[in-house]
């Protein structure tokens, strides 16, 4: 993250508030996020965290947000507002919130950017009761709450499942919370997500075994989203799942990056 400042001005759209001005700038960080769409793009994506929660453009008060770029392609600005809409239509438990602003950077015009809150456990976002970072107590481990994500790079605060014979070229798990796993959470996370995968992999066709770790009603409300949006990437890359504390099931969601 580097240090700066920012100011939103509405000029005066119904509903909205400025935020700050030219002369009284809100401090927080900024630093680059996305993998493809850092590293392919001219067009750079940012997250950025406020010093203080507040509100923005009529969202919910939080400190940490991103600015998605959308360069992908002409209609990338309609995947994700497209998305996020079914997604609140089929009442998932949180869906991001976002708004369309006009970035200028250093004094040099960007374009049009999405203000979008970010997937994350907390007030105003999901609210689970997590567990805490680096449980070693076998008894709690796995007992309170979790935030993961189905991912298609490699990172640091990952696990990676043996997929031999799945047809699959990897099957990579990133941990969002808790935030720092122990050993003894690594391997619980690892044995869970291995035990879904040999699940659904089982030779019987007729195995339910997989609905005894995956909510299904969730899945069907995530697959039905995928499909409109026509997601291609869906249980590839970008894809959260959750449980709360006391749960033994992972809930597809929230909606991310269509």
């Amino acid at each position: 993250y580097l240090n700066a400042t920012m100011y939103i001005a509405s000029y005066g759209f119904h509903g909205l508030a400025d935020v700050g001005s030219s002369d009284k700038q809100v401090a927080l960080q900024i630093r680059g996020r996305g993998n493809w769409t850092w590293t392919n793009f001219e067009k750079k994506p940012y997250r950025i965290k406020l010093d203080k929660e507040a509100s923005l453009l009529g969202m919910a008060s939080n400190k940490h947000w991103v600015l998605l770029a959308h360069a992908d392609d002409l209609t990338g600005f309609y995947h994700n507002t497209v998305g996020f809409d079914v997604s609140r239509m089929l009442e998932m438990p949180f869906t991001p919130n976002q708004q369309p602003v006009e970035l200028v950077l250093n004094g040099e015009y960007q374009g049009l950017y999405m203000l979008t809150e970010t997937v994350r456990v907390g007030k105003n976002r999901l609210t689970i009761s997590a567990e805490d970072d680096m449980v070693r107590n076998m008894s709690l481990v796995g007992k309170g709450g979790w935030l993961v994500e189905l991912d298609n790079y490699t990172g640091d605060n990952q696990i990676s499942l043996d997929v031999t014979g799945t047809g699959l070229e990897s099957f990579n798990i990133t941990w969002h919370t808790p935030e720092v796993l122990s050993t003894e959470q690594k391997s619980y996370l690892n044995g869970q997500f291995t035990a879904i995968k040999d699940a659904i992999f089982e030779t019987d066709p007729a195995s339910t075994t997989w609905q005894d770790y995956l909510d299904i009603d969730a899945l069907a409300r995530y697959c039905m989203i995928s499909e409109i949006t026509s997601h291609q990437e869906a249980f590839l890359g970008s894809c959260y799942l959750y449980k709360d504390a006391g749960q033994t099931k992972w809930h597809f969601g929230p909606v991310w990056d269509f």
